[in-house]
């Protein structure tokens, strides 16, 4: 028997346990085998036993195959999917929620044509309640673009999935990231045809697309709003290393000679005592940018 037949051999019987999620059958075939994780995490492409316990829906065999071999999680199979994108493909939710429980950026793995768990779900619009879900685990995944460029929102105009575009705009309008995190801002993305969301909307003249064009031309406004919103923030702000003082030097005098009062009526200072260190700085504005190392004004 050649090495490839033994080692196919191998990986079948360790799978065929995999699909019946038995766990004590798996470290029986382990004790005859010691090695037989490491040889299959070193094969490039391969149905491991996790991507079967994923597929099939036995949680625990999976979560005891994430601690044994995470690289496991993210090793694509000869069809270029994931255990996660099996997970979903097969409608094992709960699988999927377990998975991202144990490493929350898988999220971010890629399949083939580097599709990710969001843009499976933006696509098919299944399991939507995992997107926001998805976001929380991993914000980043919003700007995660496939081989043609095109981000979830792409997807999800191009597929006519309105509750998906509805879910992906108003977590974007709720954590501010039109604005705030523009790595992860993708309503201005042009794909590979050089589209954005709005111009494949623009587009699309055989469906009724009158609601999604509204949720994008305020997301889009409000983008614009919020990045003016930072501009004066920015403008209004002293560099870093500066402080505005909030000296008034009326103020801050008569705080001082009471003081200095108080202090010589109590006895507790020297009479030889030069007072002018009490009060040597020099009057400025309210307001005025000062360097907090040393005290120069700007």
């Amino acid at each position: 028997m050649s090495a490839f037949s033994r080692m196919n051999e191998r990986i079948e019987r360790v799978n065929n346990v995999a699909q019946h999620g038995n766990i004590d059958a798996f470290y029986n075939l382990i004790r005859e085998d010691v090695i037989l994780l490491q040889d299959i995490d070193e094969l490039p492409f391969v149905n491991t036993p996790l991507h079967i316990a994923a597929s099939s829906g036995h949680i625990p065999f999976a979560l005891e195959m994430m601690g044994l071999k995470p690289s496991f999680a993210r090793k694509p199979n000869p069809e270029g999917f994931s255990p996660i994108h099996l997970a979903l493909q097969n409608g094992h939710t709960e699988m999927v929620r377990r998975l991202l429980q144990v490493d929350g950026d898988l999220v971010n793995v890629k399949g083939k044509e580097r599709i990710t768990p969001l843009h499976y779900v933006v696509a098919t619009g299944d399991q939507l309640d995992l997107l926001v879900e998805f976001l929380s685990f991993c914000p980043d995944s919003i700007a995660d673009v496939t081989i043609r460029n095109e981000t979830a929102l792409h997807i999800a105009l191009k597929r006519n999935n309105l509750e998906a575009f509805k879910v992906l705009v108003e977590w974007l309008a709720v954590n501010q990231l039109l604005a705030w995190s523009p790595d992860i801002v993708c309503v201005d993305v042009k794909n590979l045809e050089g589209k954005t969301a709005w111009d494949i909307l623009q587009g699309q003249t055989k469906v009724d697309n009158g609601e999604i064009k509204g949720i994008l031309c305020r997301a889009i406004q409000q983008k614009t709003i919020l990045c003016r919103v930072r501009a004066i923030k920015q403008y209004s702000s002293p560099p870093c290393g500066l402080w505005k003082d909030d000296y008034k030097p009326e103020t801050n005098q008569t705080l001082c000679n009471t003081n200095t009062t108080a202090a010589y009526e109590a006895e507790s200072c020297h009479l030889g005592t030069d007072q002018t260190q009490y009060n040597t700085t020099v009057a400025h504005e309210a307001g005025t940018a000062i360097d907090w190392k040393t005290s120069r004004t700007f």
